[in-house]
């Protein structure tokens, strides 16, 4: 009786389903927004299939702890980001195009399939049933939304000389951080060589004549210590150093020996 019945459940179930199936064959076959996307998605599949994630990774292994506490991992994240500068830049901008092109897809989908949703019927299915199942197909069918994806992976490890203990620290970063810390890296990159540039300019502006000139002012001696080029090599030197902004004119310069000027650095010493 049980198997009887069991047989019977199983009779209607496959009838159920082999009805669904008839009816979402009859609706592709009459849906003209179906047809439609299947044109749209024949032109754009190609273009918007999604594409593998950025991805490289890199180790850094430190020699003591006291190193390995004060590793900036992040800045040497930077630093492995733009000495693959040109190649990160190029993966992104494939992805970015990717994502251009479904854009369109999106649009002309809005434009030219969508308003035909509910349009269409048959005569063997009912029109509530027909648009359900429509709406149900267009769904599956329309193209997946690509997204950008990217996976850096950088290990900082320290382990001390007999293995009892080790360490590690890690980041891991996606495409909208790939995309953030690459512009950083560059702003960084930017405001160093336009310091770098400061710099330079004003170290070419510390002309022979303007030595003279602090020499004869300063009287040839150190301002710090009062030796004299008979005593010691003199320099001229940035009061405020040019790493800090000062300025190669004659106020902001003054004569210190070599042994004054080194324990000078650049720091301003007012």
């Amino acid at each position: 009786m049980v198997a009887a019945i069991l047989l019977v459940v199983g009779v209607i179930a496959g009838a159920r389903a082999a009805l669904r199936r008839r009816t979402r064959r009859r609706v592709a076959e009459s849906s003209a927004a179906l047809e439609m996307l299947g044109r749209l998605n024949h032109r754009f599949e190609e273009a918007v299939a999604p594409l593998p994630p950025i991805s490289f990774s890199f180790e850094v292994r430190l020699d003591s702890k006291p190193k390995f506490d004060a590793f900036d991992l992040g800045r040497r994240f930077r630093e492995e980001v733009l000495q693959r500068e040109q190649a990160i830049v190029e993966q992104m901008d494939v992805r970015r195009q990717v994502l251009r092109h479904y854009l369109d897809y999106e649009a002309r989908v809005g434009a030219e399939a969508l308003p035909r949703l509910g349009r269409s019927e048959r005569a063997d299915v009912a029109k509530t049933r027909f648009d359900a199942v429509e709406e149900q197909l267009f769904t599956e069918i329309l193209l997946e939304r690509p997204t950008p994806q990217a996976r850096i992976v950088g290990v900082a490890r320290y382990t001390s000389p007999q293995g009892r203990n080790s360490y590690e620290k890690s980041y891991i970063w996606g495409f909208d951080d790939l995309r953030q810390e690459l512009g950083l890296a560059r702003e960084d990159r930017e405001r160093r060589s336009t310091t770098q540039f400061l710099r330079d300019r004003e170290r070419s502006l510390l002309t022979p004549k303007i030595r003279i000139d602090v020499l004869q002012r300063d009287g040839r001696r150190c301002r710090a210590c009062g030796a004299t080029a008979d005593d010691a090599t003199l320099h001229i030197d940035h009061i405020i150093p040019i790493s800090r902004g000062g300025l190669t004119e004659m106020s902001n310069l003054q004569v210190l020996c070599q042994s004054c000027n080194l324990g000078k650095s650049n720091r301003f010493v007012g």
